[in-house]
Protein backbone atom coordinates (compact mmCIF):
# COMPACT_ATOMS: atom_id res chain seq x y z
CA UNK A 1 0.00 0.00 0.00
CA UNK A 2 2.70 2.65 1.23
CA UNK A 3 4.28 1.70 -2.52
CA UNK A 4 1.15 1.90 -4.33
CA UNK A 5 0.52 5.28 -2.64
CA UNK A 6 3.50 7.02 -4.60
CA UNK A 7 2.72 6.45 -7.81
CA UNK A 8 1.23 9.12 -10.54
CA UNK A 9 -2.35 10.87 -10.87
CA UNK A 10 -2.47 11.64 -13.83
CA UNK A 11 -4.70 9.29 -15.58
CA UNK A 12 -1.45 7.37 -17.21
CA UNK A 13 -1.42 4.19 -14.97
CA UNK A 14 -4.51 1.78 -14.55
CA UNK A 15 -4.11 -0.50 -11.23
CA UNK A 16 -5.78 -3.92 -11.11
CA UNK A 17 -5.05 -5.67 -7.19
CA UNK A 18 -6.03 -9.55 -6.56
CA UNK A 19 -5.00 -11.90 -3.86
CA UNK A 20 -4.45 -15.11 -4.28
CA UNK A 21 -3.69 -18.60 -2.70
CA UNK A 22 -5.77 -21.59 -3.32
CA UNK A 23 -7.75 -19.02 -5.93
CA UNK A 24 -7.70 -15.83 -6.57
CA UNK A 25 -10.22 -13.22 -5.67
CA UNK A 26 -10.14 -9.28 -7.32
CA UNK A 27 -9.66 -6.64 -4.35
CA UNK A 28 -9.60 -3.75 -6.98
CA UNK A 29 -11.15 -3.53 -10.35
CA UNK A 30 -9.25 -2.48 -13.30
CA UNK A 31 -8.90 1.78 -12.29
CA UNK A 32 -7.70 4.54 -14.12
CA UNK A 33 -5.88 6.53 -11.37
CA UNK A 34 -7.10 10.05 -12.49
CA UNK A 35 -6.64 11.58 -9.13
CA UNK A 36 -5.55 11.37 -5.55
CA UNK A 37 -9.20 10.60 -4.39
CA UNK A 38 -8.84 7.28 -7.06
CA UNK A 39 -5.52 6.29 -5.21
CA UNK A 40 -6.54 6.46 -2.24
CA UNK A 41 -9.15 4.68 -2.37
CA UNK A 42 -7.01 1.84 -4.04
CA UNK A 43 -4.27 2.08 -1.44
CA UNK A 44 -7.16 1.31 1.42
CA UNK A 45 -8.69 -1.55 -0.35
CA UNK A 46 -4.49 -2.79 -0.60
CA UNK A 47 -4.42 -1.85 3.03
CA UNK A 48 -7.72 -3.64 4.01
CA UNK A 49 -7.00 -7.23 2.68
CA UNK A 50 -6.95 -9.70 4.98
CA UNK A 51 -4.54 -12.91 4.79
CA UNK A 52 -6.33 -15.76 3.79
CA UNK A 53 -3.49 -18.41 3.85
CA UNK A 54 -4.47 -21.20 1.48
CA UNK A 55 -2.01 -23.08 -0.84
CA UNK A 56 -0.15 -21.19 -3.81
CA UNK A 57 -2.06 -21.10 -7.47
CA UNK A 58 0.31 -19.61 -10.22
CA UNK A 59 -2.66 -20.39 -12.74
CA UNK A 60 -5.17 -18.67 -10.23
CA UNK A 61 -3.11 -15.25 -10.46
CA UNK A 62 -2.48 -15.59 -13.93
CA UNK A 63 -6.17 -16.44 -15.07
CA UNK A 64 -7.19 -13.22 -12.83
CA UNK A 65 -4.92 -10.87 -14.28
CA UNK A 66 -5.77 -12.14 -18.33
CA UNK A 67 -9.49 -11.87 -17.03
CA UNK A 68 -9.25 -8.27 -15.78
CA UNK A 69 -7.10 -6.23 -17.81
CA UNK A 70 -7.96 -4.59 -19.85
CA UNK A 71 -4.98 -4.36 -23.26
CA UNK A 72 -4.94 -1.11 -25.20
CA UNK A 73 -2.74 -1.82 -28.43
CA UNK A 74 -1.26 1.75 -27.18
CA UNK A 75 0.01 0.67 -23.49
CA UNK A 76 2.43 -0.95 -21.86
CA UNK A 77 1.13 -3.74 -19.88
CA UNK A 78 3.37 -5.53 -16.43
CA UNK A 79 2.29 -8.07 -14.58
CA UNK A 80 3.85 -8.26 -11.15
CA UNK A 81 3.68 -11.55 -8.92
CA UNK A 82 5.10 -11.56 -5.44
CA UNK A 83 5.49 -14.84 -4.04
CA UNK A 84 6.81 -16.46 -1.03
CA UNK A 85 6.16 -19.93 -2.68
CA UNK A 86 6.56 -22.05 -5.16
CA UNK A 87 3.14 -23.59 -7.17
CA UNK A 88 1.54 -25.81 -4.76
CA UNK A 89 -1.74 -26.32 -6.61
CA UNK A 90 -3.05 -25.48 -10.34
CA UNK A 91 0.11 -27.03 -12.14
CA UNK A 92 3.07 -24.39 -12.73
CA UNK A 93 1.44 -22.00 -14.24
CA UNK A 94 3.30 -22.10 -17.57
CA UNK A 95 -0.02 -22.14 -19.94
CA UNK A 96 -1.74 -19.32 -17.63
CA UNK A 97 1.54 -17.33 -18.06
CA UNK A 98 1.68 -17.71 -21.93
CA UNK A 99 -2.00 -17.02 -22.16
CA UNK A 100 -1.23 -13.71 -19.97
CA UNK A 101 1.68 -12.95 -22.77
CA UNK A 102 -1.13 -13.88 -25.78
CA UNK A 103 -3.55 -11.68 -24.02
CA UNK A 104 -1.21 -8.24 -24.69
CA UNK A 105 1.44 -8.46 -21.52
CA UNK A 106 4.25 -6.67 -22.20
CA UNK A 107 6.65 -7.87 -18.91
CA UNK A 108 5.84 -10.19 -16.49
CA UNK A 109 8.19 -10.04 -13.33
CA UNK A 110 8.28 -11.33 -9.60
CA UNK A 111 9.39 -10.49 -6.69
CA UNK A 112 11.26 -13.65 -4.98
CA UNK A 113 9.99 -13.49 -1.32
CA UNK A 114 12.82 -15.52 0.39
CA UNK A 115 12.28 -18.41 -1.87
CA UNK A 116 14.98 -20.91 -2.49
CA UNK A 117 17.43 -20.88 -5.24
CA UNK A 118 15.63 -23.53 -7.44
CA UNK A 119 12.07 -21.38 -7.60
CA UNK A 120 13.89 -18.32 -8.04
CA UNK A 121 15.26 -19.87 -11.07
CA UNK A 122 12.27 -21.18 -12.23
CA UNK A 123 10.20 -17.49 -12.19
CA UNK A 124 13.58 -16.16 -14.19
CA UNK A 125 14.00 -18.88 -17.28
CA UNK A 126 9.99 -20.62 -17.24
CA UNK A 127 7.33 -17.81 -15.78
CA UNK A 128 9.20 -14.21 -16.96
CA UNK A 129 8.77 -12.28 -19.88
CA UNK A 130 10.47 -11.37 -21.93
CA UNK A 131 12.85 -13.96 -22.25
CA UNK A 132 15.83 -14.40 -21.02
CA UNK A 133 14.91 -13.40 -17.68
CA UNK A 134 16.88 -11.72 -15.84
CA UNK A 135 17.74 -10.73 -11.88
CA UNK A 136 17.29 -7.29 -11.03
CA UNK A 137 18.08 -4.68 -10.34
CA UNK A 138 19.48 -3.15 -11.95
CA UNK A 139 16.59 -3.04 -14.48
CA UNK A 140 16.48 -4.30 -18.22
CA UNK A 141 17.29 -1.52 -20.52
CA UNK A 142 15.02 -0.85 -22.32
CA UNK A 143 13.30 -1.71 -19.40
CA UNK A 144 11.05 -3.79 -22.27
CA UNK A 145 13.61 -5.92 -23.18
CA UNK A 146 13.77 -9.01 -21.01
CA UNK A 147 11.30 -10.11 -17.49
CA UNK A 148 13.00 -9.87 -14.13
CA UNK A 149 13.09 -11.32 -10.69
CA UNK A 150 13.61 -8.90 -7.50
CA UNK A 151 15.21 -11.41 -4.83
CA UNK A 152 13.35 -10.05 -1.74
CA UNK A 153 14.84 -11.57 1.84
CA UNK A 154 11.78 -10.41 3.29
CA UNK A 155 7.93 -9.19 3.35
CA UNK A 156 9.48 -6.04 5.15
CA UNK A 157 11.37 -5.25 1.77
CA UNK A 158 8.70 -5.16 -0.25
CA UNK A 159 7.79 -1.84 -0.36
CA UNK A 160 11.13 -0.58 -0.92
CA UNK A 161 11.60 -3.33 -4.17
CA UNK A 162 8.16 -2.36 -5.36
CA UNK A 163 8.93 1.37 -5.10
CA UNK A 164 12.36 1.31 -7.22
CA UNK A 165 10.05 -1.09 -9.72
CA UNK A 166 7.57 1.69 -10.14
CA UNK A 167 10.11 4.14 -10.73
CA UNK A 168 11.81 2.13 -13.18
CA UNK A 169 8.20 1.50 -14.58
CA UNK A 170 8.15 5.61 -14.82
CA UNK A 171 4.94 5.23 -12.96
CA UNK A 172 6.43 7.07 -9.57
CA UNK A 173 8.01 9.81 -9.78
CA UNK A 174 12.21 9.27 -9.61
CA UNK A 175 11.97 10.77 -5.53
CA UNK A 176 14.29 8.37 -3.74
CA UNK A 177 16.17 5.42 -6.40
CA UNK A 178 15.80 6.57 -10.15
CA UNK A 179 15.55 4.34 -12.96
CA UNK A 180 14.16 3.47 -16.28
CA UNK A 181 11.19 1.64 -17.70
CA UNK A 182 7.44 0.59 -17.64
CA UNK A 183 4.62 -1.43 -14.77
CA UNK A 184 2.15 -3.98 -14.05
CA UNK A 185 1.98 -5.96 -10.74
CA UNK A 186 0.78 -9.75 -9.24
CA UNK A 187 1.28 -11.33 -5.97
CA UNK A 188 0.93 -14.32 -3.67
CA UNK A 189 -0.18 -15.09 -0.90
CA UNK A 190 0.20 -12.46 2.09
CA UNK A 191 1.37 -10.03 -0.30
CA UNK A 192 -1.52 -9.75 -3.78
CA UNK A 193 -2.01 -9.42 -7.40
CA UNK A 194 -2.16 -6.00 -8.68
CA UNK A 195 -1.86 -5.12 -12.40
CA UNK A 196 -0.33 -1.63 -13.44
CA UNK A 197 -1.07 -0.45 -17.14
CA UNK A 198 1.14 2.83 -18.36
CA UNK A 199 -1.19 4.44 -21.09
CA UNK A 200 1.56 5.94 -23.34
CA UNK A 201 0.78 9.68 -24.47
CA UNK A 202 -1.18 10.14 -27.56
Amino acid sequence: ANAVATINTDSTVSVQVVRFGSSASTIVSSTVIDSQATLDGVVAAISGMGYTGGLTCYSCAFNAATAGLGFGADDTTLVNMMTDGSPTTGGDGVAQRNALVAAGADIISFEAINLNASTTAFLKDSLAYPQPGVVAPPYPDPITSNGWVTPVSGFGDIETALKQKFIAGGIAPPTTVPEPGSLLLLGLGMAGLAGLRKKRAS
